[in-house]
């Protein structure tokens, strides 16, 4: 039989938690998680947009409501590299100590999961990770939210934290798919204009520069020429369309590159095995650095510069043996590329020959040192030194 306690305890629990959940939606309605999720997948600028939702004042309200001295919400998230990039709020950028510990400690993929007892000993501060995952389910970012003391009633937290983390993984895999889908089609136009650069005015000027390379050898052979006027006009034409020969091969070599290329080790791997089968040249790579290569920036033009290097050596170095070092040092990575062949010949540089320009104007651009020289030893070395990022 049902005594009058158990009947009031039963009713009392009932009610307390129909008053809960109540609150519960009462917290979460107050917030727009729509609105969160369109904004981030609209965004131009990930991070100005991560900001202005952090910043949303009934954000703040609420993780006030469920967390004990709730401090802020920050999102990590990973960029070009491997390593977290902290977005807040704009407001608390330069100004919330917890932000300027969370920066200290340059968190990456790899201390992540072990990054969290160490932050739970800052200013007496807790941490709790929510995961936003990506289309793979693998963890993209993490929404980070800073409060002090215990929680107690682990059911707010959770319909909060779960709410806004959704909002947030929506939004950014609609950003992410966004960005996907527009450098899937940039490739595909670079892919079309460089098949019709190579169909029409490439063609072109190939004739043209057998033309030119032929009026010349007629001047020289037949020696109807009363003064040397035609023969400056020749060669000047022969070195200007070779010229411009050279630069359209060039654009179609960056425009096919950009595309089949997604790692920059394989492409280096792969550019010297193809220079080895177009030559008699036996090649050697020795490559001690293939994680930082992932992080550099500018790695169509280290791809370039390295790309011209080996076509020089195969064209003009006479060697049978050349080697690739790449290593990492503290502030740089090095590219080394050297061979046993002639060296530089200073007196055979042709006026036509802009390549070694290219590859310095290539190295400007990234703040790299690119050095050419002769080896003591024999054959000539070229040494890029690229900036490293921290």
């Amino acid at each position: 039989m049902l005594n009058l306690d158990h009947f009031l305890s039963i009713n009392v629990f009932a009610y307390f938690g129909k008053f809960k959940r109540s609150w519960c939606k009462t917290v979460a309605a107050e917030i727009d998680y729509s609105e969160i999720a369109f904004t981030l997948a609209q965004s131009d600028s990930i991070s100005e947009s991560l900001s202005s939702v952090l910043a949303q004042p009934k954000l703040h309200k609420a993780g006030q409501q469920v967390f004990p001295n709730f401090q802020e919400l920050f999102v990590l998230m990973t960029e070009s590299s491997d390593k977290y990039v902290i977005h807040c709020a704009g407001s608390v950028r330069s100004t919330s100590p917890v932000k300027n510990h969370l920066s200290a400690f340059q968190i990456n993929v790899d201390t992540m999961n072990n990054i969290q007892p160490f932050l739970q000993k800052i200013d007496d501060s807790n941490f709790l990770f929510c995961p936003v995952f990506n289309e793979n389910q693998d963890a993209m970012a993490y929404l980070v939210i800073a409060f002090k003391g215990h929680i107690k009633d682990q059911t707010q937290v959770d319909f909060y934290t779960s709410s806004l983390t959704r909002a947030i993984q929506r939004g950014l895999q609609a950003y992410q798919k966004r960005h996907a889908d527009l450098k899937r089609a940039i490739n595909n136009e670079r892919m079309s204009q460089a098949a019709d650069l190579h169909d029409s005015i490439a063609q072109v000027l190939s004739y043209l520069k057998l033309r030119s390379s032929s009026l010349k050898a007629y001047l020289y052979e037949t020696d109807t020429v009363a003064d040397d006027t035609m023969l400056k006009f020749a060669n000047e034409i022969d070195n200007q369309v070779g010229f411009a020969h050279r630069l359209i091969r060039e654009l179609i070599t960056s425009s096919r590159l950009s595309f089949l290329q997604t790692d920059l080790a394989d492409a280096i791997q792969n550019s010297m095995q193809e220079f080895e089968q177009l030559s008699g040249v036996v090649f050697d790579l020795d490559n001690r650095a293939n994680e930082a290569l992932k992080k550099l920036p500018y790695q169509s033009e280290i791809l370039f510069i390295i790309r011209e290097s080996l076509c020089n050596l195969v064209r003009h170095s006479h060697a049978s043996h050349a080697r690739i070092v790449i290593t990492q040092q503290s502030q740089n990575l090095q590219v080394l590329i050297e061979d046993n062949g002639i060296g530089i010949q200073p007196e055979s540089k042709r006026p036509d020959s802009f390549g070694l320009c290219i590859m310095e104007e290539r190295a400007r651009k990234m703040d790299a040192e690119l050095i050419v020289e002769n080896r003591k030893q024999g054959g000539t070395r070229v040494q890029l030194s690229i900036p490293r990022e921290h």
